[in-house]
């Protein structure tokens, strides 16, 4: 007995004390956003309980008036929750008496409040609780004078193919459905052969058992005649049509319930997904313990997952917002280890989920693990040992590694690789071939020979007859870190080795690369180190030139021409960032009207370099009028439609690059800089 006492108050000390550590991080994260703050409201599950194919993460949208509270997942259809409150139908949030409230936002849940109508009170909970299963909950009380009989009607809806309804399993209350899923994306389409599936199953239920359901043709307005009937109609009936099998737009639930005053009622909504050829039964145990799984439980996982990140004490909620969302975007991206990778890893977005973007890790996005490690170190640290386990034995690093193991992309009949940061973001032997080493891709001096051919990239790319500027100081700070590393070791000998190698290189980039005549830096003829291929003059001015601060190579003379040239409004000091080419260039854009542009866009990856090299060589106050131009970008964003971005205009406010792309994580890292210093 005694024994059993001591255990029982153990277990309430450790409760205690969890509950002390919980309240500070609780408070610190909580948010209260509305529809205009800058939050990021995509999520996805949790790490331990992803998986990389058949994986759905969803976008949350509580700001458009003209819909309902909902959450779409892409090319897989939205859920949402109309409402009938006695006989009155709220069907879209312009017509909520008080419109969602985000209390907190995490990598895989949301949490809000909102009022429907007046004394009805709304706490919903968003949580993606695996690759396959997203459940809403919804906690309801009547705070009215009056009692009231409440009526919700959970909808899935497929966006852009018809459903097949299968069948309504009567004994667990769910639609069984199933759907074809595209693999074609716009900008890179999805390879089946790698397991996305395309034939899917979707299984739509909810707890308690609901009242009724029903599939349906049409849209919300058709919906909408259907449960609000004439009240002095012979045909009225509370009960949705009940269809049980054929083609679709979407099916529904219903939920009811009258609350007297200050009564409270709990509904809970849970969409199961996976490929046809999957178990459907494991699918539905999985659901069925989930109806009445405690969600504190995934909430408090969160906190402490939020509790190792540093507390800013900004001066505006915007910075605060955005810093957390930052966090949100970088965990969101992660995957348990898997296929030929013994570490987690990460891709570069899970919703929107493109080929590209869903592919493996790549150096230049693992600048990414600057800001994640403040949230999971030994997380961060083990995305940077996927590349140190498939490294060749030469010492080769290819563009892509992941589960599906080194991509190298063959061109020229030679591997490629990515930019050298690996040293670089370890401290805070690349490809032999450069296609993609220098981070670049359309509308580029590299690839543009002549304005005739410039899309033509196979003809197009001339990396390796030149020295390029941005590798080389790319190599030249792999240098400086492994300096530092092996100085931090002991190592004095290979420490003076490595220095000696880079100090050699700058050298050379100040001999061959730096143009007296317009004081900037460029890449040369490898052949004869002139600033001309063929007849192309090379000195085209490009963001790259400033790494030469990032990278400690410009000499004090040379880094305040460099700083003179960035803070010239008719080039580089625009208002969203640096952009990539000087504005003055005539090919320079302020478009970003696709992906992967080098001809004018804002890369906040590129830009917190630039900002790096800034704070190195003292110029302290250029750097924060920089961060917060980076910033402003990002949170003007945000405030629009609540995505990252690839990429941003320097000038501009439209965007049509792909979302919710893990590098602009950097921000998170920018503001603990800004605020706290390195």
């Amino acid at each position: 007995m005694r024994k059993t006492c001591l255990s029982i108050t153990l277990f309430l000390l450790v409760l205690n004390c969890f509950g002390q550590n919980f309240k500070p991080v609780e408070d610190y994260v909580r948010i209260d956003a509305r529809s205009d703050d800058p939050l990021y409201t995509t999520y996805a599950a949790s790490m331990a309980r992803s998986r990389l194919y058949g994986d759905k993460a969803y976008k949350m949208d509580y700001y458009s008036c003209c819909m309902p509270l909902n959450y779409s997942s892409d090319h897989a259809g939205r859920i949402y929750c109309l409402w009938k409150i006695d006989q009155v139908v709220i069907g879209k949030m312009s017509e909520y008496f008080k419109k969602p409230v985000v209390d907190f936002s995490f990598p895989d849940m949301a949490i809000m409040e909102y009022e429907p109508f007046r004394g009805i009170h709304v706490k919903e909970t968003f949580l993606v609780y695996s690759s396959t299963i997203v459940i809403v909950d919804l906690e309801v009380i009547n705070t009215d004078n009056i009692s009231h009989e409440v009526s919700v009607y959970p909808i899935l809806e497929a966006e852009n193919d018809s459903m097949e309804v299968m069948h309504f399993d009567t004994v667990n209350k769910a639609y069984a459905i199933h759907r074809y899923e595209s693999p074609y994306r716009l900008i890179s389409s999805l390879k089946t052969e790698y397991g996305y599936p395309t034939k899917v199953r979707d299984i739509f239920t909810g707890f308690p058992a609901p009242y009724t359901y029903g599939a349906y043709f049409g849209d919300l307005s058709t919906f909408y005649n259907t449960i609000k009937t004439d009240f002095y109609s012979e045909k009225r009936s509370d009960t949705l049509n009940q269809r049980a099998q054929g083609l679709s737009r979407f099916v529904a639930l219903n939920f009811k319930k009258r609350l007297a005053r200050g009564q409270k009622a709990s509904f809970r909504v849970l969409r199961g997904f996976q490929g046809q050829n999957e178990d459907q039964a494991l699918l539905m145990k999985d659901l069925e313990t989930m109806k009445t799984a405690m969600l504190k439980t995934f909430y408090e996982d969160d906190l402490i997952l939020f509790s190792k990140i540093p507390r800013i004490n900004f001066k505006t909620r915007d910075e605060k917002i955005a810093y957390l969302g930052a966090f949100n975007l970088v965990r969101g991206c992660m995957y348990p280890p898997s296929g030929k990778t013994n570490f987690n890893s990460y891709v570069f977005s899970r919703n929107p989920l493109w080929g590209w973007g869903h592919g493996h890790q790549v150096l230049h996005e693992s600048l990414s693990m600057l800001a994640y490690v403040y949230m999971d170190p030994a997380s961060a640290q083990g995305s940077q040992r996927v590349y140190m386990e498939q490294q060749r034995e030469d010492g080769f690093i290819a563009y892509r590694h992941g589960p599906r193991g080194l991509q190298d992309y063959p061109h020229k009949n030679m591997p490629t690789t990515s930019a050298p940061f690996f040293n670089w973001i370890n401290w805070e032997k690349w490809g032999p071939y450069g296609i993609i080493e220098n981070v670049r891709d359309w509308y580029n001096v590299v690839f543009q020979v002549s304005a005739e051919r410039y899309l033509d990239v196979d003809k197009e790319d001339i990396s390796d007859e030149l020295e390029c500027l941005d590798l080389t100081l790319m190599v030249v700070k792999e240098e400086q870190s492994l300096a530092k590393m092996a100085e931090a070791l002991g190592k004095k000998e290979e420490a003076m080795k490595w220095k000696e190698s880079a100090d050699a290189v700058v050298k050379l980039v100040n001999k061959r690369m730096w143009d007296d005549s317009t004081g900037f830096y460029y890449s040369v003829n490898k052949t004869n180190h002139s600033w001309y291929f063929m007849t192309r003059d090379l000195r085209r001015q490009e963001i790259i030139a400033f790494l030469a601060l990032w990278a400690d190579a410009a000499p004090k003379d040379r880094a305040e021409k460099l700083v003179k040239t960035l803070t010239d409004t008719t080039k580089f000091w625009r208002r969203y960032g640096v952009p990539t080419l000087s504005a003055r260039d005539p090919w320079y854009s302020p478009y970003v009207d696709y992906c992967c542009k080098w001809n004018g866009p804002v890369w906040l990856l590129w830009d917190y370099m630039v900002y790096e090299g800034l704070r190195d060589n003292g110029y302290t106050d250029i750097a924060h009028q920089l961060a917060v131009k980076m910033l402003n970008a990002a949170v003007v964003q945000l405030k629009k439609n609540h995505n990252y971005w690839e990429s941003f205009s320097a000038d501009n406010e439209v965007l049509n690059s792909p979302p919710n792309y893990i590098w602009d994580s950097i921000i998170a890292r920018l503001l603990i800089e800004e605020y706290q210093g390195r």
